[in-house]
């Protein structure tokens, strides 16, 4: 659900931060076919586990994963047009600091889509602490200097999800 609510333009670089196996990896790279999918997790465990499941991905030449912190992303300034971070954004050892990597990463009016499962109305899903309350997800991310920055919530089946965009402004 993520991916697609990305909207995606065919020649996107895209980065999941905390990504995991992967799985938004491989669909976002299916939606690329100019551009390249990034997927960062601080695990090698991981990063084995998403190259793995990636060898016979139609699009693996897209693909690449890289083993790093929302606080330290191993990437050049300015690289990306996209920056997902699905289920990922309470993990981070420092929101802010992770946020302000992502900022560095973007290239002037570059998207960020932060989503997690709604376990609770209006409450994003993982975690036990401030990153639960959408308000304050959505104050984080306009004090890291988003611009644009909307919540909004989303339903697939019985899969309930929250949402916050926002973009790095063109300045």
């Amino acid at each position: 659900m993520t991916v697609a609510l990305a909207r995606l333009e065919p020649d996107d670089l895209v980065v999941d931060v905390g990504c995991g196996g992967g799985e938004a990896i491989r669909e976002a790279a299916a939606r690329v076919p100019e551009g390249k999918a990034i997927g960062v997790d601080p695990s090698a465990a991981m990063m084995r586990i998403a190259r793995e499941l990636s060898d016979s991905h139609a699009g693996r030449k897209r693909i690449e994963f890289v083993e790093g912190r929302a606080e330290k992303l191993p990437l050049p300034d300015a690289s990306a047009t996209v920056v997902v971070a699905i289920n990922s954004l309470h993990h981070w050892e420092n929101a802010a600091a992770g946020l302000a990597e992502v900022m560095r990463v973007l290239r002037p009016d570059g998207r960020l889509l932060v989503t997690d499962e709604e376990a609770e109305p209006d409450k994003f899903g993982h975690g036990d602490g401030d990153l639960t309350d959408p308000a304050r997800v959505l104050a984080i991310i306009k004090d890291a200097g988003f611009v644009d920055v909307c919540f909004s919530k989303h339903t697939e089946g019985d899969v309930r999800m929250l949402a916050v965009t926002a973009r790095k402004d063109v300045v």
